[in-house]
């Protein structure tokens, strides 16, 4: 044994040590307080009995070890005893096998921890033809504990050939050895630091994930927040921030950017877009921050700070370009609803178009504010009605019910836990044609309010193959107690479903549209479906809804017309090319670790994310813009609308919707 190896062994000795040393945390008037209030309030609260011993065992396990690189099957073996006995520990407040568990996977992280350094000291073959299963589902937990020290050299040599091609073009002045020598050590450091924070996690933390395994196999809805999450989350719902307007997702090790937010700084730049790695980050005049390995949450806070502060924000563009923009923080303010004016060249009629991001409430919630739009659209002149719930997940259902009667002379819009809920003011504010656009994020007061609008025939849905899935509603319930004088947090339960006007519940299925165009969710399951607990369908007995506004009476020539232009239209079938690529992807998640066939593969990427752009690209015949009493508004409203202008110009989804009420129209 060389000296290294030696101080290996001794750093991974000393944590496993400390790991033994610690007793596990439990916390039994919070288990007992989560019991009894879901069984007095969820929706479905299950008994405890085998079953859900059965999904609690398996749920916890893929919660303490979601990629399977901790545990192996003799492991879970060893566990198994448990699987049938959880529900009376329940039952009893004891904690055999969460204890059990947990000294179980500390021992195991110390096992990882020599596994990794161990590894990345051996010099890794890149040029070696093997396979690796990227999709974590898909994979079995290893036989021993020699399969699993294979995984995770198969795991880390897939990190290193990802984070190579990123420094091909980050770090021009090195070698490729000396870019691989450098991305090693930072592989190393990062796993350091993993480790230890794994070996360091708090009692209280641990034991949340454990609390919260009993409620996620209620439903996914269902969750347990601490006094401290709560506060946090309670303080992102309610407020804007100071940032620089992206939304990121983890992929590799790396923050990539999902959506860039119209008007905010990042778009200003003209510089970021979808697909972006952002490699590091700076303030002015500090060092540099690089971003890999870091949580997501941190990251998001370190791109917080200070209104009309400098951030420095070095990318990896899809084109294998690295750039440095510099961008001044402003505040993020929630999205309100926004209207357009919509023509085509080619046909001459003004269509309106309003984007709602959720169903807001407050002193004026969304409908007022929908209402204005609507009134003002009227008065430029508009023939139709685009209402955008695109990535709405919902919100206020008090103010989704308001909406709905806009559109209704009168009639029942919704049923809530044997409750009916009627518009009853005999008042259509619009009684023109309406088309609702929707897609797999527009969810719960979204599918509500697009549901009841088909149950009346009153619009034509178009978009994703089905919405959302929420069809619940969730309450939040104070855990506090006599016996306990610490704040216990709170859970969120689901306590009701809601109906649509018919009595359909969208919950799991979701709404699905008259006329579905195809985007990235075509052939893959999305929101609910996706999950693993979720509350099911329910099927209920429906009610024939009829109104005298508006009934679509050419609707199926307005359907065909919309599946004839899809199938011609080149940007639709490239979109529906791409939905095929990611369906293809997810059945086929595994990667060869040759660099050769590695890098053939990510240019391959690249060059097919090039090409889908052209989905958005400029669609010459289509012109937006305000309408006259907001074109004469204040300038920063104006300033605020015109990336819209621009996003919306190049939107196929919304220029079909504009064609089919034109059809509608006749």
């Amino acid at each position: 044994m060389n000296l290294k190896q030696f101080f290996i062994l001794a750093t991974c000795t000393t944590i496993f040590t400390t790991c033994f040393q610690k007793e596990q945390y439990t916390n039994p008037i919070l288990l007992q307080q989560v019991i009894k209030t879901v069984e007095a309030n969820h929706l479905q609260a299950r008994p405890l009995n085998d079953d859900l011993s059965k999904d609690f065992f398996q749920h916890y396990l893929s919660t303490i070890d979601p990629e399977k690189i901790f545990l192996t099957q003799k492991d879970i073996d060893q566990l198994q005893q448990f699987e049938l006995s959880i529900d009376e520990e329940l039952k009893n407040t004891s904690f055999q096998f969460y204890t059990q568990t947990r000294n179980l996977l500390e021992q195991r992280v110390v096992n990882a921890s020599i596994f990794c350094s161990s590894i990345l000291a051996t010099k890794l073959d890149l040029n070696k033809d093997e396979i690796f299963e990227m999709d974590v589902k898909k994979r079995n937990f290893s036989s021993d504990k020699g399969a699993l020290k294979d995984r995770w050299r198969k795991k880390l040599k897939q990190e290193l050939l990802e984070k190579i091609l990123i420094d091909n073009t980050a770090i021009s002045t090195l070698n490729f050895e000396e870019k691989k020598a450098k991305a090693i050590q930072e592989i190393k450091e990062l796993y350091e630091k993993k480790f230890e924070e794994l070996v360091n996690k708090t009692g209280e933390q641990a034991f949340e994930e454990y609390v919260n395994t009993f409620l996620k196999i209620h439903d996914f809805q269902s969750s347990y927040l601490s006094a401290k999450e709560k506060e946090k989350w309670q303080v992102n719902y309610t407020r804007s921030f100071v940032g620089i307007g992206v939304r990121m997702a983890m992929v590799n090790q790396y923050p990539v950017i999902q959506n860039v937010i119209i008007g905010g700084p990042a778009w200003k730049t003209k510089q970021l877009e979808e697909g972006d790695i952002i490699l590091s980050i700076a303030e002015a005049n500090q060092a540099t921050i690089e971003l890999y390995g870091k949580e997501l949450k941190e990251i998001l806070e370190l791109m917080k700070g200070a209104q009309g502060s400098k951030l420095e924000i070095t990318v990896k563009k899809q084109t294998t370009e690295t750039k440095t923009i510099s961008i001044i923080r402003e505040k993020i303010d929630f999205d309100l609803a926004k209207s357009f004016l919509l023509e085509d060249q080619q046909i001459e009629r003004r269509i309106g178009y309003i984007q709602l991001p959720r169903f807001y409430a407050g002193e004026e919630g969304c409908s007022v504010h929908v209402l204005k739009e609507i009134e003002t659209l009227k008065a430029n002149g508009m023939e139709g009605l685009i209402l955008d719930l695109r990535n709405n997940k919902g919100g206020s259902s008090g103010e989704a019910v308001e909406l709905l009667g806009y559109f209704l002379e009168e009639g029942v819009v919704m049923e809530l836990n044997s409750r009916v809920l009627e518009d009853i003011d005999g008042i259509a504010q619009y009684d023109g044609e309406l088309v609702v656009l929707v897609n797999s994020n527009s969810g719960s007061a979204s599918e509500l309010f697009s549901g009841t609008m088909q149950d009346y025939d009153r619009a034509i849905i178009v978009g994703s193959p089905a919405t959302f899935g929420k069809g619940s509603m969730q309450r939040f319930y104070t855990l506090d107690t006599e016996e306990s004088t610490a704040k216990l947090g709170e859970v969120k339960l689901s306590i009701g479903r809601f109906y649509t006007a018919s009595g359909r519940s969208p919950q799991l299925t979701g709404i699905v549209p008259d006329i579905i165009l195809p985007d990235d969710d075509l052939f893959v399951p999305t929101g609910e479906r996706a999950q693993e607990f979720v509350l099911k369908s329910e099927k209920t007995q429906l009610k024939e809804r009829k109104q005298t506004v508006n009934t679509n009476p050419n609707k199926d020539q307005v359907i065909r017309l919309s599946h004839r232009r899809v199938e011609r239209s080149k940007r639709f079938q490239l979109a529906k090319e791409k939905a095929q690529k990611i369906k293809e992807r997810q059945d086929n998640s595994t990667v060869n670790l040759a660099f050769d066939q590695y890098t053939i593969k990510k240019k391959k990427e690249v060059k097919e994310q090039e090409n889908y752009k052209l989905i958005f690209s400029k669609i010459d015949e289509f012109n937006i813009s305000l309408p006259k009493e907001l074109a004469t508004g204040d300038s920063l409203t104006i300033l605020k609308k015109q990336p819209w202008i621009k996003k919306l110009e190049s939107d196929p989804y919304v220029h079909e919707c504009y064609r089919i009420i034109n059809d509608m129209l006749g």
